[in-house]
Formats: structure tokens, C-alpha cells, sequence
């Protein structure tokens, strides 16, 4: 356990909870370039690691594992956020929370798991192969759920 408070993870963790204190100036150019460039690279942040996750995968495993990846994207990407949207009528939230709600529980898995798998000796094959599949699924179960729930 102490190994995960040496790691990469934690550290910027820490730092950016650290750094999230300081009142630093917007409208200096330095720092609110930093906060642009930080910006574009945390919006294409998702879709570069599915993408480079989707290219280092072994397309011939995925015939092994279909029944897995279809129950992983109905539970992920379908059930979870009809939950989410059921509960949020049940404890009265704002119109606009039930969109955010059902658009958030909607999400692809995270990425990170993949890294977690591998460090902690889990299956990380099939943790990728979950990652790439729920990102591609989310493409339509996202719009579909937004849809419905609507």
C-alpha cells in the first residue's frame, strides 16, 4: 500500500490539490496561455488514450470476450443511467442536473483503469479491450440515453 503514495498518480493528485489553492492572475498572458494550452490538451485527453488504447489491442481476443463486452456496455452505458436519472427524480433535482446526471453516469470507463489493472495485476488485455469498447459504444448509448430520458 505504501507504493501507491510513491506513485505518479498520487503525486500529481496532491500537487493539484496543492496548486488549486493559489490564486493565480487570469489575465496575466503566461499563465492564462498555461490555462489554454491545459485546456485543449485535457479536452483531447479522452480521445487520444481510447484511441491509442484501441491501437494497441489484439482485435482476434475480442471474439473471446463478446459476451463480457456486450454485458459491461448494457450495465455501463444503459442501465447506470437509467438508474441515475431514477434517482435523481427521486430526490427532486433541477431539470438541468438530470441532464448532467444521466450524461455523466453515461460515460465511457475511464481510462485509468487500464493503468490500475496493469499495475496491480489484474487482467489489463481485457480492461483495455472494456475501455475502447465502452468509448465506441458511448458514441451512441450517450445520444440514445439523452433521447429517452428526455
Amino acid at each position: 500500500m505504501l507504493s501507491f503514495f510513491y506513485s505518479p498518480i498520487f503525486i500529481s493528485l496532491v500537487l493539484s490539490i496543492a496548486v488549486s489553492f493559489i490564486k493565480l492572475p487570469q489575465n496575466n498572458i503566461i499563465i492564462g496561455g498555461l490555462y489554454r494550452a491545459l485546456s485543449l490538451i485535457s479536452g483531447a485527453n479522452t480521445f487520444l488514450v481510447a484511441m491509442t488504447i484501441g491501437v494497441m489491442l489484439h482485435f482476434k481476443d475480442l471474439s473471446k470476450v463478446w459476451w463480457i463486452v456486450l454485458l459491461v456496455v448494457v450495465i455501463k452505458l444503459i442501465i447506470q443511467p437509467i438508474l441515475s436519472y431514477s434517482q435523481s427524480i427521486l430526490f427532486n433535482f433541477p431539470e438541468l442536473w438530470h441532464e448532467i446526471v444521466v450524461l455523466e453516469a453515461a460515460m465511457p470507463s475511464a481510462a485509468m483503469s487500464a493503468v490500475f489493472a496493469k499495475r496491480y495485476g489484474c487482467d489489463a488485455e481485457l480492461t483495455s479491450i472494456l475501455i475502447f469498447a465502452t468509448f465506441i459504444s458511448s458514441c451512441i448509448t450517450m445520444i440514445m440515453m439523452v433521447i429517452l430520458l428526455n
